[in-house]
């Protein structure tokens, strides 16, 4: 938490302070989950923290899941041909397992 807030939080509060509309995640790790899916980041972080208002959407092939990135703060994922979105997404949020408010 000390690093993150110290070095790597700075350039995103920086482009939140600056009016950014979008913010991108990456397919790398943050502290073994995958920064499309970390909620702390997502939400603790950037939505919370820092306020920010914009979207996040996905890196290609950033998205490895369903349920968890949504959960996590994602707004866009970038298409393609995983199936993790779309109809997917749609029998989600029928089951209860992703609240329509998400959406």
């Amino acid at each position: 938490d000390k690093t993150m807030h110290e070095i790597y939080l700075w350039p995103f509060a920086s482009s939140v302070v600056a009016g950014a509309g979008s913010v991108i995640c990456s397919a790398n790790k943050i502290n073994d989950t995958r920064a499309c899916q970390n909620n702390k980041t997502q939400n603790g972080l950037l939505k919370g923290e820092l306020g920010y208002m914009g979207n996040i959407l996905t890196d290609w092939m950033g998205s490895k899941s369903t349920v968890d990135p949504v959960l996590s703060g994602l707004d866009i994922d970038m298409p393609g041909n995983d199936k993790y979105m779309g109809d997917t997404l749609v029998a989600f949020v029928q089951n209860g397992s992703i609240p329509e408010s998400r959406i």
